[in-house]
C-alpha cells in the first residue's frame, strides 16, 4: 500500500486515505446456504451440488473478522477498503472474498477494533451475489449487524507475533493472457534469500536485521510448493479485469493444489499477480495488505521489491503508514512510508514509533515525563548491540525519537540520514507522523503542541558507534546542553564486560558426533545426520541461531549444548534434514537467559549442501 517511486525520488504527494463504503469479505467457515452449512463447501460448491461461478445464494448469517486495506496507486492516489474473514479452523489458505456495503457510521464507530484486528461482526439475512463484475454480499434493508466477542467465534492459528519465525506461502498467479514478470526463483531469492537467484538484501534478512534477530520468515512446504513459492493458473484474463474479481479464482486455484499438504499453516500469504489488472480505472496499483491480517497482494514486479514486501508484511503485523508533516506515506526514513522500484534495496528499517510498537528495542528505551529537563546520550539503533547501556529510543508521551544513522542495514534510508528523527504516533491505529529532525548541534524541534523542545547538543558519527547527545525540556525552561555530561572513566577491559563470544560453529555428524566440513558436498552423504553446535568463550547463557536458505529457521537455546536443532540430552545432538542448496547461518551469544544481557558479536558462516 505504497506510492510508486523512482529509483531515488518519490512521486509527488497524495492525500490521506478515502473512507469508502466498500467492504471486502473473505467468507470461510460457518456460512449457511439453503439448508447446507458452508463448512461442507469445497471451493464454493457443496458435495453433490453443481452451480456456476455467477449465482446468487442466500445466507442465514455470517460472522466475520474485519480488517483494513489501503490500495495504493502509482499515480499517487490511494483508497481504503476493508477485509472480513470468517472463522475457519480447517483451511490454511483462508477463503472467498466478497464486497459488502457498510455505513460510514459503522466504520467510524468501530475503527479502533478494525485497525487492531479485534473486530468481529455478525450479519443476519445476507445474499452472496457473483453475477456482477465483483462478487458481493447483499444485505437486505434492516438486516441486523452486531459486533461480537472474538472468543465466541474465532480460533485463529495466525495470531499476531513480532518475534520468532513466521511461515510464509507465496502464490505466483498466471492468467489466460498474462504471466508474472518475476520468476518463481526470483521471488524465492528476494523474499527468503534462497535458490540460484538469492539476494543478500532479501525480505527475511532485512526483518532479521531490523528486529535485532528477533523476527524471521520461513517458507512453507507442500505439494508443488518450491522454496515457499506456489505457481497457480486461473482461467481468467488478467488485462483490464478488476483485481478484486480475481481473488476468488486465485484462492480456489491455490487451495486445489495444496489442499491439506502444507507442513504448517501460513501466517502470511503473498499473492503476486501479473501486470494489467484494474482497480477503479487504473492498472497501476502497487500493492495492498490486511492490517493485522495475513493476506497481501502485489502488482507483478512490486512483489519482487524489498520495500514493497517489508511494507505490506508490516501491515500484516499491525502497522499503518508513516507520514511526514501530514503528507501520507511521506516519512522516507521508514519502510511504512513510500516504496521504491529497487529490487535489492533500499536498506532501511522503521521509525522510532514503529520500532517502539514492535518492541524489539524495549530494553533500550528511555521514557521522559517532560516535567524536568532531561539530557542524555542516544545510540543509533544500528549499533544497539554494541552498547546495551545506552537508549536507542526516547519516548515523551506520543513523541518518539531515534538516531537514524545512514550505515549498515540502514544505509539506504532515503531521508534524514545521520539525524535524530522525531515522530508522533498512537497505539490505537499504529499510524505515525514525522514532526522534525535534528541534524546539526543546536538544531531544535518544538513538539507536543509547542510545549516541549528537543535540542541536539552534539553528534558523533563515523566511528564504531554513532551517538547523539540530546536535551529535552519544556518551552519555558532552559536547555541542558550547556550542562557538562558526567565523565566516564576509560574502560580497562574489553567493551563487552562479560567477555563472551561465539568462537566456532561446529558441523557434526550426529551419528558419530564427529566434526565435518561446512561444505557438505565434500563430507556428508546423508544430510539427515547434520547437526550444528556453537562453541563459545565466556559465560554464555543463551544463544540465538538464524538459518537462511532453502530451509530457514530461527532458534533460541538456553542450555548446553547450544545446537541449531536442539538436543535429546548431553552429547545427543539433534539432526536437521536440510534440503540441497546454499545457506547462511548466524549465531549470537548472550550473557543471560532468553537472549538478555550482553550480546556477543554475531558469528556468521556460509555453507553448501549438495
Amino acid at each position: 500500500t505504497k506510492l510508486t517511486l523512482g529509483e531515488t525520488q518519490p512521486l509527488t504527494a497524495m492525500v490521506g486515505s478515502t473512507m469508502g463504503h466498500v467492504l471486502i469479505a473473505s467468507l470461510l467457515g460457518s456460512l449457511l446456504t439453503t439448508g447446507v452449512k458452508a463448512q461442507s463447501l469445497r471451493n464454493g460448491v457443496a458435495p453433490g451440488e453443481s452451480r456456476s461461478l455467477y449465482s446468487i445464494q442466500p445466507i442465514e448469517s455470517v460472522t466475520c473478522h474485519l480488517s483494513a486495506m489501503d490500495v495504493q496507486l502509482e499515480d499517487g492516489g490511494d483508497e481504503r477498503v476493508y477485509a472480513c474473514t470468517i472463522n475457519d479452523n480447517e483451511n490454511p489458505l483462508g477463503g472467498l472474498m466478497y464486497s459488502i456495503d457498510l455505513s460510514e457510521d459503522f466504520i467510524t464507530s468501530n475503527r479502533d477494533c478494525i485497525m487492531n484486528g479485534d473486530c468481529y461482526v455478525d450479519v443476519q439475512g445476507a445474499m452472496t451475489n457473483e453475477s456482477g463484475a465483483i462478487p458481493t454480499i447483499d444485505i437486505p434493508e434492516g438486516a441486523a449487524m452486531s459486533v461480537v466477542d472474538k472468543s465466541q467465534v474465532y480460533s485463529d492459528r495466525r495470531e499476531l507475533a513480532v518475534t520468532g519465525s513466521r511461515a510464509v506461502l507465496v502464490v505466483r498467479v498466471k492468467g489466460k493472457d498474462k504471466s508474472c514478470t518475476p520468476s518463481s526463483s526470483e521471488l524465492a531469492g528476494s523474499i527468503f534469500g534462497s535458490g540460484n537467484d538469492s539476494l543478500v538484501n532479501n525480505m527475511n534478512a532485512q526483518y532479521i536485521r531490523c528486529s535485532q534477530e528477533q523476527l524471521s520468515f520461513e517458507p512453507v512446504t507442500g505439494n508443488k510448493v518450491k522454496r515457499g513459492i506456489l505457481d497457480v493458473s486461473i482461467g481468467n484474463n488478467i488485462s483490464g479485469t478488476n483485481i478484486f474479481s480475481l481473488t476468488n479464482a486465485m484462492f480456489k486455484a491455490a487451495d486445489k493444489i495444496v489442499s491439506s499438504s502444507l507442513n504448517k499453516t501460513p501466517q502470511h500469504i503473498m499473492y503476486v499477480v501479473p501486470y494489467g489488472t484494474d482497480f477503479r480505472g487504473s492498472q497501476g496499483w502497487v500493492a495492498f495488505a490486511q492490517v493485522s491480517g495475513f493476506n497481501s497482494w502485489y502488482n507483478d514486479s512490486w512483489g519482487n521489491r524489498l520495500s514493497a514486501q517489508v511494507h505490506e508484511i508490516g501491515h500484516n503485523l499491525g502497522m499503518q503508514h508513516s507520514n511526514d508533516y501530514g503528507r501520507a506515506y511521506g516519512d522516507q526514513s521508514c519502510m511504512m512510508g513510500f516504496s521504491y522500484r529497487e529490487t535489492n534495496g533500499p536498506l532501511m528499517c522503521f521509525n522510532a514509533f514503529k520500532q517502539h510498537e514492535f518492541g524489539w528495542y524495549s530494553s533500550q528505551e528511555e521514557y521522559v515525563n517532560g516535567s524536568n529537563v532531561w539530557t542524555g546520550e542516544l545510540i543509533a539503533f544500528v549499533d544497539a548491540t554494541k552498547d546495551r547501556s545506552k537508549p536507542v529510543i526516547i519516548n515523551v508521551g506520543q513523541t518518539h525519537m531515534q538516531l537514524n544513522s545512514k550505515k549498515s542495514f540502514n544505509s539506504g534510508t532515503k531521508e534524514n540520514g545521520d539525524s535524530v528523527v522525531l515522530v508522533e504516533g498512537t497505539q490505537a491505529d499504529k499510524e505515525s507522523d514525522k514532526v522534525g529532525a535534528l541534524t546539526n548541534p543546536g538544531d531544535k524541534v518544538t513538539f507536543n503542541y509547542g510545549d516541549m523542545v528537543a535540542e541536539l547538543c552534539s553528534i558523533n558519527l563515523g566511528g564504531d558507534i554513532d551517538t547523539a547527545r540530546l536535551s529535552i525540556y519544556l518551552s519555558n525552561q532552559s536547555s541542558g546542553c550547556n550542562v557538562p555530561s558526567p565523565s566516564t572513566p576509560a574502560p580497562t577491559t574489553a567493551p563487552r564486560s562479560g567477555g563472551i563470544s561465539i568462537d566456532h560453529l561446529k558441523f557434526v555428524n550426529t551419528e558419530t558426533n564427529e566434526e565435518v566440513s561446512s561444505d557438505c558436498s565434500e563430507c556428508l552423504g546423508d544430510t539427515a545426520n547434520l547437526g550444528v553446535v556453537a562453541e563459545y568463550s565466556g559465560d554464555v547463557q543463551s544463544v540465538r541461531f538464524i538459518l537462511i536458505g532453502e530451509s530457514s529457521r530461527t532458534h533460541t537455546e538456553n542450555s548446553l549444548p547450544y545446537s541449531l536443532f536442539g538436543d535429546s540430552g548431553w552429547n545427543r545432538i539433534n539432526p536437521g534434514n536440510l534440503p540441497s542448496g546454499s545457506y547462511t547461518l548466524a549465531c549470537t551469544g548472550y550473557s543471560q537467559k532468553n537472549l538478555r544481557g550482553e550480546a556477543s558479536d554475531t558469528k556468521t558462516v556460509n555453507f553448501v549442501i549438495a
